[in-house]
């Protein structure tokens, strides 16, 4: 794909998503959250190329550019997949689209689940060789991301005795920092809509100032074998407070309820 697109070729709807999509990670939102993903499954469902790009987003006149933004760019080791969203509907409990999900799961594979609260921030892929960390990267389009250890690498764990692999995580930020000091009614010059608004400019950024208000949250080891919170706390990380675990064959409606609940 050329890295550049005339804007007068496109539907209107594929135009907004793209400005959306500017003024989002210049830490300007424009709409908030279930609007873009409205916006984002509707395109999708027309199938719209719009919604494949990755990189960041300049709109000048009629011209669109995109690339994959200022900071280096690292593969990872491993694909890092994106997350499927269920659309939020008040009332209702969206277990035949998670069922769905779970029939697309090979018979007789062991699978185990663990659920938790979803974090608002920028999911992040830490990676380590022979306990030095080499790189804190974004995921990107699930194979590179933007390499952001020059801002975010004073904020994770450097080095992990003898641990080679990677590390994946949530980068977010405190709720009443963010309040306090970024968001809407702070005394900052620059007031940010939301706290995920807030991290992905800060990482873009790269400013030093704004990224050591930054946490890293983790939850998985890629390829461990293990109780991954237990290793994950031992080696000094954050983890999510609460979740609980399942195996595949006990998430019944009536389980999924209760945890959805």
């Amino acid at each position: 794909m050329a890295n550049s697109l005339d804007l007068t070729k496109l539907t209107t709807d594929e135009v907004l998503f793209l400005k959306a999509k500017e003024a989002y990670y210049a830490g300007n939102p424009i709409m908030d959250d279930v609007e873009y993903d409205i916006l984002e499954e509707n395109l999708r469902q027309k199938d719209s190329f719009v919604v494949d790009i990755v990189g960041a987003i300049k709109i000048k006149g009629s011209k669109a550019t995109f690339s994959k933004g200022k900071n280096k760019v690292v593969a990872h080791k491993s694909p890092m997949a994106s997350l499927a969203k269920i659309q939020f509907k008040p009332g209702y409990v969206p277990y035949p689209e998670f069922n769905a999900w779970l029939q697309q799961i090979p018979a007789n594979t062991e699978v185990n689940l663990e659920f938790g609260p979803k974090l608002d921030g920028n999911a992040i892929n830490l990676v380590y060789d022979n306990g030095h960390l080499l790189s804190s990267a974004s995921r990107g389009d699930g194979q590179e991301g933007q390499d952001y250890t020059a801002c975010f690498g004073s904020n994770v764990p450097k080095f992990i005795k003898g641990f080679t692999g990677e590390i994946r995580g949530e980068a977010v930020i405190d709720t009443y920092l963010f309040d306090t000091v970024y968001g809407p009614n702070s005394n900052s010059v620059k007031k940010y809509a939301n706290a995920r608004n807030f991290v992905a400019g800060a990482l873009n950024s790269g400013d030093k100032d704004k990224c050591a208000d930054i946490d890293f949250v983790a939850f998985h080891i890629v390829d461990y074998v293990g109780d991954t919170k237990i290793q994950l706390n031992k080696w000094g990380f954050n983890t999510i407070d609460y979740s609980e675990q399942y195996e595949a064959s006990q998430v019944t409606l009536k389980t999924f309820e209760k945890i959805y609940a």
